[in-house]
């Protein structure tokens, strides 16, 4: 019932409009929401006056929505992606509203027809705000209920219509290109996260990635940096993207990338090393350095350019670190010969008592034998000495050493 009311919303609700503006530090939002695959998390934050709902902030929640891209200088609206809103909370003057990432909006390949198809889009947003939305100024109405503007881009000609991710966020970048602030800003995608067995993380409640302990995986990213035609014989500077981890949870294998050009395919190598039952953790994508656009001093005034962004924030990969049931099956088990060897350790005359009433063990008597005394002592030497390796995790590479040298 829950997965159809993100799906669809359900019948009475309204949808839910969010805008955020190309300007410092809202414009960097636009990264992370592109970046990340359908079933993320994701939250934004409002001052009250921003807010122009006609309904209490209480049904926010359950709803479904569009989150949009304004352009400061020239105030045009850009469609970016479709949400379900999961919570909305007012802390004073602030509220929080968290949503989960669904599809990106499907713009046409086609350059000339994107641009009507934004052209469209910008009409039917603009009659429906309360305020009017000049160029160069704020617009005092970033999250509001209105209606899915974006129904008409469902009638588009199917050869002319994106059919993959992949293609649905490239033409939105595409289209985003023409923002001054984003005129030579590298965008990056999340293409997959396999492990080596080729099996793809699922994603677990919008809270992240699920991960095993002890696993190795490779992260795969599209990376696309976009300049006008009248830039067009301009080399983009040299950047370095980085994957950083936490040394704590992971171990990386290949953490860098040179970049050089403007649109690239990236993987990353790296393994799980945490130990823990259940782990929240995170990976950071870090583009640096040379990722300023223009310096809005250069230049006469005239034809100054817009401010830029400066250096490109990180995007936040969140990821749970969790047992398979096979390794839940082997931490039983252990947990099972732990209790055991601790026993035979502070007990080992029990141990030996039992064994030779079940009739596993016959202790002979006779001068010749090894004495009750030293074979309990001796019992529980071996005991501590496994159980040492067992709660250390080096009992199963002992094991096949031992294996290996007596072969």
């Amino acid at each position: 019932m829950r997965h159809q009311e993100q799906l669809h919303g359900r019948a009475d609700s309204p949808f839910t409009i969010i805008i955020s503006n190309s300007v410092r530090p809202y414009g960097y939002e636009i990264n992370n929401i592109l970046a990340l695959p359908p079933g993320f998390r994701y939250r934004s934050r409002y001052r009250r006056h921003w807010v122009r709902v006609d309904r209490p902030v209480e049904r926010l929640p359950g709803t479904n929505g569009l989150v949009i891209l304004r352009c400061y200088e020239d105030g045009r609206l850009f469609p970016i992606r479709k949400i379900y809103v999961e919570t909305a909370r007012k802390v004073g003057d602030l509220l929080y509203v968290e949503y989960l990432l669904r599809d990106w909006i499907k713009l046409s390949s086609s350059q000339d027809r994107r641009r009507r198809q934004v052209d469209r889009f910008n009409e039917l947003v603009s009659a429906s705000l309360v305020e009017k939305n000049e160029p160069g100024t704020d617009l005092r109405q970033l999250l509001f209920f209105g209606a899915d503007f974006c129904y008409f881009l469902d009638e588009e000609p199917p050869d002319e219509a994106p059919t993959t991710d992949e293609e649905r966020w490239g033409n939105i970048v595409d289209e985003l290109r023409r923002i001054p602030v984003y005129h030579e800003y590298d965008f990056l995608k999340v293409v997959q996260l396999r492990d080596e067995h080729n099996r793809a993380a699922p994603i677990v409640d919008g809270v992240g990635y699920r991960l095993r302990p002890f696993g190795t995986y490779e992260l795969e990213m599209l990376q696309r940096r976009h300049v006008l035609e009248s830039d067009a014989p301009a080399t983009p500077g040299n950047r370095l993207i980085r994957l950083l981890l936490n040394e704590q949870d992971y171990r990386a294998i290949e953490d860098t990338f040179p970049v050089s050009a403007r649109y690239d395919v990236i993987r990353y190598r790296f393994q799980t090393t945490s130990d823990r039952l259940r782990k929240h953790s995170f990976m950071l994508l870090r583009n640096e350095p040379s990722t300023h656009s223009r310096d809005p001093d250069q230049g006469p005034a005239s034809d100054r350019p817009a401010p830029s962004l400066g250096l490109i924030p990180d995007i936040l990969v969140p990821t749970i670190i969790d047992r398979t049931r096979g390794q839940l099956a082997v931490l039983a088990v252990r947990a099972a010969l732990a209790a055991l060897l601790f026993t035979a350790f502070v007990a080992p005359h029990l141990v030996l008592a039992s064994a030779e009433s079940q009739g596993t063990v016959h202790i002979p008597s006779g001068q010749a034998i090894m004495p009750a005394d030293a074979a309990e002592r001796s019992l529980g030497q071996l005991a501590l000495v496994t159980l040492v390796l067992v709660l250390t995790g080096s009992f199963d590479t002992t094991i096949r050493a031992i294996t290996a040298r007596l072969r």
